[in-house]
């Protein structure tokens, strides 16, 4: 009897064993595909395009993913074969191409995206039912749109917050932000990862953080992921743009409480990029 158990147990582990082996092979011979994609005209990064694969096969069968924040993507699992490569994003032209992949290939695909001069017609919205994933207090924020908010020094993310519902400052030489009645020490400000002190300056005017050199930002007046740990208030998790990789160009600006200087441009055209950007303030001098 015990030599049964025993020649039971043997096979038992014998057939668990080629299971595992059957599961790693094939995951082994499934392909993968990477990339960026950015503005031709000025090499910056497109934050939520759509990246969507389409099986030669079938055309019911489709993989995708939306880009980062940072311009990458990246889908994975795909099987092997002929796949057609699509990406779009509102206002730009699509970017199209045919990939095939062998077992295990991981593809790299690069595109650069070109503004769309089509009129379109009437957009109608409708109602749309059914299951929808949202994050409360969560908002997406671009350069373009800080630039919008009047402020002593133009384009300022400090600035901007101001306007969001839930965010109160005070004008007392501090500039301290209180956002959903939490203290300025429960908020969280990241820059690419770097955790940020003192993220306003005095009075409230400006930040350390222009919006030329900003790629976008993402703030959360609360409902943020764990990964967000040691702040309960809200967090600012910005991210810093790359420079011009094809044209050079220099900005400079003086008010009476700050002075700034941007500039930008390729180190190889086309490949790699610099960019510096330098603020300082007057107002302990022009508004003692």
């Amino acid at each position: 009897m015990l030599g049964f158990f025993y020649t039971l147990f043997i096979k038992l582990l014998y057939f668990a064993f080629l299971t595992a082996l059957t599961i790693e092979v094939a995951s082994a011979q499934q392909a993968s595909l990477q990339g960026i994609i950015s503005d031709r005209s000025n090499s910056q990064p497109l934050f939520g395009a759509n990246v969507i694969l389409t099986s030669s096969t079938d055309e019911s069968i489709r993989l995708g993913a939306a880009v980062e924040g940072d311009g990458f993507y990246r889908i994975g699992n795909i099987t092997p074969g002929v796949w057609y490569l699509s990406i779009s994003f509102v206002g730009y032209t699509t970017y199209q191409d045919t990939l095939s992949f062998r077992p295990g290939e991981n593809k790299a695909v690069n595109a650069e995206l070109s503004l769309d001069d089509t009129v379109l017609g009437e957009l109608v919205v409708t109602r749309i039912t059914g299951a929808t994933r949202s994050i409360e207090g969560a908002q997406r924020i671009t350069s373009a749109e800080i630039r919008r908010v009047p402020s002593p020094a133009a384009g300022d993310l400090s600035a901007y917050i101001q306007t969001l519902p839930g965010v109160v400052t005070t004008g007392d030489r501090g500039g301290q932000v209180f956002i959903r009645g939490g203290s300025p020490s429960e908020n969280m400000v990241l820059i690419d990862g770097a955790l940020i002190y003192q993220p306003t300056h005095i009075v409230g005017f400006f930040s350390p953080i222009p919006a030329n050199v900003i790629a976008g930002a993402d703030f959360y007046a609360g409902g943020f992921s764990p990964k967000y740990t040691g702040r309960i208030s809200s967090v600012m998790d910005v991210q810093l743009r790359h420079g011009d990789r094809f044209n050079t160009m220099a900005s400079a600006s003086v008010s009476p409480f700050a002075a700034e200087f941007f500039a930008e441009g390729p180190i190889e055209t086309g490949t790699s990029s610099w960019i510096f950007s330098a603020r300082n303030s007057f107002i302990d001098r022009t508004s003692t």
